[in-house]
């Protein structure tokens, strides 16, 4: 998945967590088919760009083995911004993220990860 038309700016970061602001504009490409007639981004999208902003931002030589955890509770519409917030927990090789703003928690859930 291509992150290059994301607009996104770190808004806070240490050693295990970050929180990231982030725009995704209709041409991002993660709306392309999930739906026509309502674009919303899709949670396997939300799911894998927390991991993926994860390694960039935490530098962790992890990948993905498992959920623990995940809920979507209200659709990212296009040119949404959201807040996503990430916490590494090392010694539970567990990530835990949420995408929040305009009051709402859009998604929230707990990836098992294992080292690399």
């Amino acid at each position: 998945m291509n992150t290059d038309k994301l607009n996104t700016r770190v808004l806070n970061k240490t050693e295990n967590s970050f929180e990231l602001e982030v725009v995704f504009p209709m041409d991002c490409g993660f709306f392309d088919g999930h739906f026509p007639e309502l674009p919303l981004l899709p949670g396997v999208v939300q799911t894998h760009l927390a991991i993926r902003f994860s390694e960039v931002h935490l530098e962790k030589k992890t990948v993905f083995a498992g959920f623990k955890s995940i809920k979507f509770f209200t659709p990212i519409f296009p040119d949404s911004k959201v807040i996503l917030q990430c916490q590494y927990e090392p010694t539970k090789k567990q990530l835990g993220f949420q995408y929040s703003g305009n009051g709402h928690v859009y998604s929230k859930g707990v990836v098992v990860m294992k080292d690399v």
